[in-house]
Parts: structure tokens; C-alpha cells; sequence
């Protein structure tokens, strides 16, 4: 049940038709301000009490905080039925002013210190007590400055959000104080799942590559903050450290879809001074947050909730299970919108995957030897920071690795054979690193070679034996070069197939292990099949026998 109140009065109660409003909307949407708008009638006995900009409304569900802000404004219609537009606690956020600035430090640190400045300036009512600040930044520390006079909210959108990502939440205290999170991604997950055909009312799934690029220009702080004895004001590129050029292309892709470059704004990092540091920002992006669409689900679903208290209630900024067998989705989806009808809560509109990425080219061909990326799609979960921030500590990884391959790629065992002796053993063991883009090798090989002196001759026979453990779109394959049996790994999933496909799918395995289940397309079962308490065993006469287990 919902209830809203105005200051200290109660102003909608379903159970009191005095303090009956008229469609009663809350409108909620991740880093957005979120909006309650109602019709208040002219014979309602609280007409006069909400004033704009003063009046704190409150909105509960169930005796809990849900929504705090402030009456915005009212139009009156010829009935002087009165429109109210009620906007969240995040607007106080555009009250205050941050005076120009120039910071280093933690996202921490730079966080609380835009929220003192805010809550210096405002009245107790729109002040915030920072709450959970869990994004992070790879290298421990931002610099961020600023020439102008911008609010909180602008400070923290263009400064924080939009370069690493994230969710600003705000929550309340038993003294329903407002506490302000800024969180790298929402941990709870309903136990209610969206399933089409049960809950869902409509559905409408739309995928844009509006944010899909296959090049970008790397560009990082200005010359002039970079060495204090130049005016320079142009950015540092990564031209010293990429054979004079200064940008990056995914070549792979852009065959596929064209050269398709990103705004220099996305990929513009002000606290980067080194250019090989700025190229390894600038692959991070290249091969993971650019190349991706965007995935978003409008639907309407039926509340479980609200016909049995038993089922856990769908809840805004919470993920939740989805599923439809005719459109081959089965995924988990964070609630990013959420409009709910107050005074019908069955006609929720909820919106799905506001930040649900789909990533182009997560599937494997072998064209000339080499594992090249195509066009399907593989769903992740991670924020744009968090690709990038991911992303980063790969290539850092990769780069290490790289930087030392000539330890890496090596020969273990180096023995040289002496052709005089009768009988010599040479054996090398080899283990080689390969980094392609959505996949790392690691490849054992043995070769040895025997040498033998028989009627006078002397003859050498060699014998190689290739081992691999490949990591490859999110699995792990295990094989030998001479088997014709391999091993796939899965996050639900195991299964064997026959030959050298790495790519082999569930539907070309001829045996697999699934939700606690064996498939097996041929069975030879040597000595006995028990199923349950009853076992099947073959008879010395050559009948099978059917019996119940001891």
C-alpha cells in the first residue's frame, strides 16, 4: 500500500476516500532525478498545503521510505484540479555551486569533497551524508579541475559518471535523512523472475550500435599541465609510442562494419601524462567498451507481488531474472526504470538493461591460421567504467606479459646431441603465451627426438606432442594435438567434441554435463545400470536382468 505525505500531513491513503488523489505516478530512473506526479483535487482537504519548492513530500510503500523530494510545480486546469510535479532529493544536488577547482586525489576524496562544498552552502533539508562510494579508479587516483562555476550534479556527471561510470543512489536513514551512494553496480538480485507467457504483458527488446566505434584518438592531459615551461594547450597523444600515428583501429571490425570513430570526449583521459600509458587506455576502450551495442528492454510486467505477498517484489535498481524461450533469452537484467501507477500497481512499465551491453564479435573463426573476431553477441553486465576499468588491468596484464616475451616464449630444455654416442635422448618442452583479442592460448609442447645407431646407420625420429589450455570467450578448452577428443568448459556447462573446432558448440558435442544432468548421444554400459533402487545387469545366459537394489 502506498501513502503520501505532504510536510507532516497525510495527503493520499487508498483506505480513505477523503485523501483520494488522482493518477498517482512515480517515475524512477538510474542517475536520473525521479518524479512523482498526482491531480489533487479542489475539494481535497490538503488543496492549499502543497507549496512549490517548500513542501517536502514523502512517498511510502508499505510504512517505507520510498521517495523524498519537493513539490517542482502545479498547473490548474478550468476545474482548478491542480497538476502537481514532485522532483527526488538527487535535484538538491542543482542548488548549490562548486567554485573552480583543481583536485587530486581518490574518487573518495574528490566525492566528499563536492558534498562539504554542497551542504556548506543549503539548508539542512537538502544536505546529503555521504554513504558507500564502491567505484574505483585503476590507478588509486583522479585529477579533475575546473575553469567554471558548476553545480554538484554537473560536477559529479561530467567529472565521475561519465568517465568512470557507476550509479548515484539515495537512500534514507531512520531519521529519514538523506544518504547519498555512489556504487560501481547494484548487488541484489529478485528471486521473482520476468518470464514470458507468466508475467510478462508486452515486451520490446531494442539493440542500437548508436555507441558502437571501431577507432579512436587517444588524447590525454594538456602539454602545458604536463611541462610547466611550455603554453602548449594541445593534449598528448600517443604518436611517440604507436609509430607516429595517433589513433587505433580495430581492424577486424572496421573490415566488418567500417572506420567508425569515437568522440575524442569519450576517450579523453585528463589525469594521463605518459603515452604509452594513454595507448593502453586507448586499446582498453577500443576493445571493449567501443565495441558493443547497446541493449535495452521495455516491458510490462505483472508484479507476482501483488497477488501473492509470498513472491518477492520487482524493485527499482534491483537485477532481475528474465526469461523468454521465443525470443532465446535467458538473462539477468537490472530494473534501470520503473513507472508504477500508485493507484494500480498491476500496470507497472518497468525498463530493463540501461546499462546491459551486448558485445560484437564474442564468436571464433580460423581464417589463415589466425582466430578472428564476427559478429555475435555475447551479454555482459559491466558499466561503461567498469568495462574500461576491467579492461585496463587486462591489457596491463597482457602488456607485462608481452614486454617479457622472450621469457615467456622459451625453450626449457636445450640438450644438443652428440651423433658418436649409440643411443641419445633430446628433449625440448615449450611453452608458449598467444593474446588475441577475446581469447589467450597457453600452449605445452614436447618434442623429442631419438637417436640410434643400427647396422652402422645412424637415423633420428621425432615425436611432438602439442598440449593446450585455451581461454576462449569466457571457456576453457582442453586438448592434444593427437586427440581427437577435447574438453569445453562453460560457466554451466561441460562438454566433449570430437576434432579440432575450438568453436564446437553444445549442439555439435556428443556428450555433456548441464543443470545436474549427463547427455550422452551413444551409451555402452559394461556391468550394470542403476536407475533409482532398481538395477538393470546382464546374466551369465546372456538375458538381462531387472531387479530391485539390495
Amino acid at each position: 500500500m502506498y501513502q503520501i505525505k505532504c510536510d507532516d500531513d497525510i495527503i493520499y491513503d487508498p483506505r480513505d476516500v477523503s485523501l483520494s488523489i488522482q493518477d498517482p505516478l512515480l517515475s524512477q530512473e538510474v542517475n536520473k532525478v525521479c518524479e512523482l506526479s498526482f491531480y489533487l483535487p479542489y475539494d481535497h482537504p490538503y488543496y492549499d498545503s502543497v507549496t512549490k519548492l517548500k513542501s517536502i513530500i514523502r512517498l511510502y510503500k508499505d510504512g517505507t521510505l520510498i521517495f523524498k523530494g519537493r513539490a517542482w510545480s502545479d498547473e490548474q486546469d478550468t476545474y482548478k484540479t491542480k497538476d502537481i510535479l514532485c522532483e527526488s532529493a538527487l535535484a538538491y544536488l542543482l542548488d548549490s555551486r562548486i567554485r573552480p577547482f583543481e583536485f587530486q586525489g581518490s574518487i573518495l576524496e574528490f566525492l566528499t569533497a563536492i558534498i562539504t562544498e554542497h551542504n556548506e552552502q543549503v539548508s539542512a533539508s537538502q544536505q546529503f551524508t555521504l554513504g558507500n562510494v564502491t567505484v574505483t579508479d585503476p590507478n588509486g587516483y583522479i585529477a579533475r579541475s575546473s575553469i567554471n562555476y558548476l553545480t554538484p550534479w554537473e560536477v559529479i556527471q561530467t567529472r565521475l559518471i561519465d568517465t568512470h561510470g557507476g550509479y548515484l543512489q539515495v537512500r534514507f536513514d531512520e531519521e529519514e535523512n538523506c544518504i547519498l551512494d555512489y556504487l560501481a553496480d547494484f548487488s541484489d538480485t529478485s528471486t521473482q523472475v520476468i518470464r514470458l507467457g507468466e508475467n510478462i504483458v508486452d515486451m520490446l527488446i531494442k539493440n542500437s550500435g548508436e555507441e558502437m566505434y571501431t577507432a579512436v584518438i587517444p588524447l590525454g592531459a594538456k602539454l602545458s599541465e604536463i611541462d610547466s615551461d611550455t603554453e602548449d594547450d594541445t593534449r598528448l597523444t600517443i604518436a611517440d609510442v604507436n609509430d607516429g600515428d595517433d589513433y587505433l583501429i580495430n581492424s577486424t571490425l572496421a573490415a566488418e562494419y567500417g572506420v567508425i570513430y569515437a568522440p575524442t570526449d569519450d576517450t579523453t583521459w585528463d589525469d594521463v601524462t605518459l603515452p604509452a600509458n594513454l595507448k593502453t587506455k586507448g586499446l582498453a576502450y577500443l576493445n571493449d567498451t567501443a565495441t558493443r551495442w547497446t541493449q535495452t528492454i521495455s516491458l510490462t510486467a505483472i508484479d507476482l507481488h501483488n497477488m501473492d505477498v509470498s513472491v518477492e517484489e520487482l524493485k527499482f535498481c534491483e537485477k532481475v531474472p528474465v526469461i523468454s524461450a521465443l525470443h532465446d533469452l535467458e538473462e539477468i537484467y537490472l530494473i534501470s526504470a520503473i513507472q508504477i501507477p500508485l493507484n494500480n500497481p498491476a500496470e507497472a512499465r518497468i525498463t530493463l538493461g540501461e546499462t546491459k551491453l551486448t558485445y560484437v564479435g564474442e564468436s571464433v573463426k580460423k581464417t589463415n591460421s589466425a582466430i578472428t573476431r564476427i559478429g555475435n553477441i555475447e551479454r555482459d553486465y559491466a558499466t561503461k567504467a567498469k568495462a574500461a576499468e576491467i579492461a585496463s588491468e587486462v591489457i596491463n596484464s597482457n602488456t607485462s606479459i608481452l614486454q617479457s616475451a622472450q621469457q615467456i616464449i622459451l625453450s626449457a630444455l636445450e640438450e644438443y646431441t652428440r651423433t658418436e654416442d649409440f643411443t641419445q635422448l633430446q628433449s625440448t618442452v615449450e611453452t608458449q603465451f598467444s593474446i588475441m583479442a577475446g581469447q589467450i592460448d597457453i600452449v605445452f609442447t614436447t618434442a623429442t627426438s631419438q637417436i640410434s645407431t643400427l647396422n652402422g646407420e645412424t637415423k633420428q625420429q621425432f615425436d611432438n606432442i602439442e598440449k593446450y589450455i585455451r581461454f576462449l570467450d569466457g571457456s576453457i578448452v582442453l586438448g592434444q594435438s593427437d586427440s581427437q577428443i577435447k574438453l569445453r568448459i562453460e560457466n554451466d556447462i561441460l562438454y566433449f567434441f570430437a576434432g579440432a573446432d575450438d568453436a564446437a558448440d553444445i549442439d555439435t558435442a556428443f556428450a555433456y554435463f548441464s543443470a545436474g544432468k549427463m547427455y550422452e548421444t551413444d551409451v555402452d554400459i559394461v556391468k550394470s545400470l542403476k536407475i533409482g533402487n532398481f538395477v538393470f545387469t546382464p546374466r551369465a545366459n546372456g538375458n538381462l536382468s531387472y531387479r530391485k537394489a539390495n
